[in-house]
């Protein structure tokens, strides 16, 4: 009897062993993204979108597989990206941004997303985290004083903290780096009405200045279908993603491939724009101009 008292608390043991290495992962969904993500004029935009919905619609996904079906949605998104001064993140090509989605003006969805570099050379999977929104802050979390930890919920900070460090982060020195706008229109593809293929198409641009901008299309597989999917389900998912691309690169050869996250193309257009990086200290500038105003009305009195 002793014995199997023994057997049952060591086996409870290595149970609670396991969960306490499972439950970060539990509080923040990772999963596994695989997308292509190209870019194009932005006149060729509703071109695009009409070449897809015509493309890949009901009676025509039947040449691919006689389960495909497809839909459409028209979405509305505000992207806010935190990094450190020296740009550790974007350097790193890696994206941490709080994001609005809206339908039809209403605000639908509000969440966190981390995402990592995964080791493919290709820049096509990555891994993404996501965290709810932390709503009901508490009197006296003084971390929540903090522009980026005010969004994250207590029980999640340790993982997150710990996702950053790894690449030699510190998420103390975050702060917003940039704020984007985009309108996304969705293909949604569907076999046997569970989601398969997100084809988005997006007309991205800066909130503040410099207003720059640019229009890409993303080629992404249901991220929860493909994490959990066997080696030869994702190989028949990549095959598929790849056909479509074939398809639309054929019609569109204007489009280039450029696995660049959102955050880094932006940057880079808003860094070209030099004199841009003036705006950062208007105070001053509108300081300077009323003191040489100034010295400018005294020596006209004089």
């Amino acid at each position: 009897m002793y014995s199997a008292y023994i057997f049952i608390w060591s086996n409870f043991l290595v149970f609670l062993f396991s969960l306490s290495h499972l439950a970060p992962r539990l509080f923040a969904q990772e999963r596994v993204e695989s997308e292509y993500k190209l870019d194009l004029p932005p006149h060729l935009v509703d071109e695009l979108w009409t070449f897809m919905t015509d493309t890949f619609a009901h009676q025509i996904l039947i040449r691919y597989d006689s389960s495909l079906t497809s839909a459409v949605s028209d979405e509305f998104f505000v992207d806010v990206y935190f990094d450190t001064p020296r740009r550790d993140l974007a350097f790193r090509q890696m994206g941490l941004r709080y994001r609005k989605r809206y339908l039809a003006d209403t605000l639908s969805k509000e969440l966190v997303q981390l995402k990592l570099p995964l080791g493919d050379s290709t820049g096509v999977a990555r891994t993404e985290m996501k965290f709810r929104i932390y709503r009901k802050v508490k009197k006296g979390d003084r971390r929540a004083l903090h522009p980026f930890w005010r969004l994250i919920r207590p029980a999640d900070r340790a993982e997150l903290s710990r996702e950053l460090i790894y690449y030699g982060v510190e998420a103390e020195e975050l702060q917003v780096a940039l704020t984007l706008e985009q309108r996304r229109r969705r293909l949604y593809i569907q076999k046997d009405g569970d989601p398969l293929i997100t084809l988005t198409l997006d007309e991205v641009r800066h909130r503040a200045w410099p207003k720059v901008g640019f229009a890409e299309l993303e080629m992404e597989l249901n991220e929860l279908r493909y994490t959990a999917a066997s080696s030869q389900e994702r190989q028949l998912m990549e095959n598929l993603n790849r056909q479509f691309k074939r398809e639309i690169s054929k019609r569109f050869p204007e489009i280039r491939q450029d696995q660049r996250p959102k955050y880094n193309k932006l940057l880079s257009l808003a860094e070209e724009q030099h004199w841009a990086a003036y705006l950062r200290h208007w105070p001053y500038l509108l300081l300077l101009v009323l003191v040489l105003a100034g010295l400018w009305a005294l020596k006209q009195q004089w």
